[in-house]
């Protein structure tokens, strides 16, 4: 988590959110980033070394707190120009407001969530918007192949990140069966897609392509994956189309769904029994043909 930060704002209680918002995660390799600026109603006047006293007199801060920098004009820091500029973030364009503004970025800069999640009078924790280490999303795409989700939803999925909700996406094969190219080129070329469309992350679960049936191991790791990510909204393929993975794939993932809300359907992830979890809203996908 990245964030402006002053000593003399309203907000500067915050200060004792982020430590405790860092405490409770910080195993888990989540970091807070402080960036004091002086840059709103001159709140952060102080030097370096007075903002550092004051921040472990007051609220105990142990979290790195950076250099004194400007986010935004002419002086505006690489990092803060980074945050602001979808050429360079890959999200969208964006404005630090007041001080406490706040970005929730992934280990590899993805996912970034800036606008009126990152809004400064938001409590830090409602940041994570009731995800760990960004595992929840609000959108999950569970498709049959790795190139579905950029054939047949890709507006769908950019129009919802640019409103600030977090997308991920699960292939339930690697498509190892297409007659183009490989599943390594569609490995990689379905990645630099989740980079432009700004998904917080994907994953394969590994069943085999023309062949995955709605067994109940099949749906089990489909209900793993639903509990896991907790989406409100799952998006799948269409009920019936051309390729019959997609059919398949619509009934699996929507049985999965139900299913995932039923709390004598035992799952497990990572040696933890998982709650059970059903999406508000299950959409289908259809893939129209190119003319």
């Amino acid at each position: 988590m990245v964030v402006n930060t002053a000593s003399r704002c309203g907000y500067t209680p915050q200060y004792a959110q982020l430590q405790e918002l860092y405490n409770t995660y910080k195993d888990k390799g989540f970091v807070v980033l402080g960036f004091p600026s002086n840059d709103f109603g001159g709140q952060e006047p102080g030097t370096e070394k007075d903002i550092a006293q004051f921040c472990q007199k007051n609220y105990g801060v142990t979290f790195p707190m950076m250099a004194k920098v400007s986010t935004k004009g002419s002086e505006q820091h690489a990092v803060y120009n980074w945050l602001a500029n979808k050429e360079q973030n890959g999200v969208m364009d964006t404005a630090v407001k007041w001080n406490f503004h706040k970005y929730l970025i992934d280990e590899q800069g993805h996912g970034h969530v800036p606008g009126k999640r990152g809004g400064t009078d938001r409590c830090p924790r409602d940041q994570l918007d009731r995800r760990e280490m960004s595992e929840k999303v609000d959108i999950l795409c569970v498709t049959a192949h790795p190139d579905d989700v950029e054939i047949s939803m890709a507006g769908t999925v950019l129009h919802h990140i640019a409103k600030g909700n977090t997308v991920g996406f699960v292939e339930l094969t690697a498509g190892e069966l297409g007659t183009r190219g490989t599943a390594e080129i569609r490995e990689r070329e379905a990645e630099a897609s989740r980079k432009v469309l700004g998904a917080a992350f994907r994953y394969q679960l590994g069943l085999p392509d023309g062949f995955f049936t709605a067994d109940r191991a099949s749906l089990e790791r489909v209900i793993i994956a639903i509990r896991r990510h907790q989406p409100k909204v799952l998006i799948t393929n269409a009920v019936r189309d051309r390729h019959p993975d997609h059919g398949r794939a619509a009934s699996l993932v929507a049985e999965a769904a139900f299913l995932s809300g039923l709390r004598r359907v035992p799952t497990t992830y990572e040696g933890k029994d998982q709650e059970a979890w059903r999406p508000v809203t299950v959409l289908h996908a259809i893939r129209l043909p190119v003319p």
